[in-house]
């Protein structure tokens, strides 16, 4: 074998070609490799390495063999990282296994692991072998969270599953850079503009591709990067596994939450010409809400109650699905809310509301308090059916 032996690995050169009687590689014997003066050929064949690592009681032995180097200097080069990091363990026979398991799970093609990283992770008493892709860093990430609520953990997991590894998981989290996460958002924004397109298509068979699919807005991509960071700010702080956060600073567009306008005449007017909402969130006026409670009177009457305290305590739809027998005393005209009801994809959850809201007491009113034999009507005791602005403080 032409090889080059080096007290801290070796260094080969081989090259693809084949025996013309056997049809089997040359590798390392081809004797184009050399010139006729003995010289290495400066342009046949490609350089590497093959460096022995550590192993545990029991285990066979194993090589780190990498290849595919344009010059002998480079190849060279990466052995000495690779017996830098075997370095770090000083003797620790435990320590340089973990190490030896950190490069020999290097795939071929990718660089090898950060010294300063992993002497980080060593000071901090953190396992020297680690996941060495993002997508392997994401998955273990998500299954240590602990304490979170289960509509967060469907988030980050669906933030995972359907945007970060697809884009982002092949790459080592060592490797990882601002350049690729930039390129990942500009990749989503542009599938985002394709399924827009294809929604507002005039061919429905373009538009049955997208059926079910809403596009991501600018606060879904902000919640998708919120995701990002927080993982890897752990993979900063916690896990040692980087020396800095590479998704800090990517500017996106903002997710702040568009302004409520009121459904005036001129804005119903507009809406109805051109099929143009003025804005996403959109508050009705008083005769509209009354209009909405007639229908839901005459039409469900089951639901028309909570409606109705909805509209006129502010409530929120999982507060007032989560309110119980005993949260509501109608004698004394309170209700309290402790917990409310949610859903996780399609399955309902019960909760505590959030902290700023935890046990708020409300006052019903006198006229939210159905009187036996007569129909529960708090917008006014005068004309049932109507709407009574003023009757909006009367409950």
């Amino acid at each position: 074998m032409t090889r080059t032996r080096n007290p801290e690995g070796a260094i080969t050169k081989r090259c693809t070609c084949t025996d013309p009687d056997t049809g089997k590689r040359w590798g390392s014997r081809c004797p184009k490799l050399r010139r006729p003066g003995g010289g290495w050929h400066p342009t046949h064949g490609v350089w590497g390495y093959q460096l022995e690592l550590p192993i545990r009681p029991g285990q066979t032995r194993r090589q780190l063999r990498r290849s595919g180097f344009d010059s002998r200097d480079t190849a060279t080069a990466e052995l000495r990282q690779a017996r830098a990091l075997l370095d770090l363990a000083d003797g620790d026979h435990h320590l340089a296994a973990q190490i030896g398991d950190l490069l020999h799970a290097c795939r071929p093609g990718t660089p090898l692991p950060d010294r300063d990283a992993v002497a980080a992770r060593i000071r901090a008493g953190v396992p020297a072998s680690v996941p060495t892709t993002t997508g392997e860093y994401l998955t273990a990430w998500l299954a240590g969270r602990r304490g979170l609520a289960e509509k967060t953990l469907r988030g980050y997991s669906d933030h995972i599953r359907q945007y970060l590894i697809p884009h982002l998981g092949e790459i080592p989290i060592q490797s990882l850079r601002t350049g690729h996460i930039e390129a990942m958002f500009t990749a989503i924004a542009r599938q985002q503009d394709e399924i827009r397109a294809a929604r507002a298509s005039t061919d429905p068979a373009v538009r049955a591709t997208v059926k079910g699919i809403r596009p991501m807005g600018a606060s879904s991509t902000q919640r998708l990067y919120a995701t990002l960071r927080k993982a890897l700010n752990d993979a900063v702080v916690k896990a040692k596994l980087i020396p800095t956060n590479p998704a800090l600073g990517i500017e996106l567009p903002s997710g702040k939450r568009p302004k409520a306008r009121v459904w005036t005449a001129k804005t119903v007017e507009h809406w109805q010409a051109t099929g143009k909402r003025p804005s996403p969130v959109m508050v009705w006026m008083p005769e509209q809400a009354g209009r909405f409670l007639d229908h839901a009177e005459r039409h469900d009457i089951a639901l028309y109650a909570m409606y109705l305290l909805i509209l006129h305590r502010g409530l929120r739809r999982g507060e007032a699905c989560g309110l119980r027998d005993h949260d509501v005393d109608l004698d004394a005209g309170y209700l309290t809310v402790v917990q409310q009801i949610t859903t996780v994809g399609y399955t309902p959850i019960v909760r505590q509301v959030k902290s700023d809201r935890v046990h708020r007491s409300s006052m019903i009113g006198p006229g939210a308090v159905r009187v036996p034999g007569q129909p529960c009507d708090v917008r006014t005791a005068e004309r049932p059916g109507r709407w009574n602005p003023a009757g909006r403080t009367a409950v």
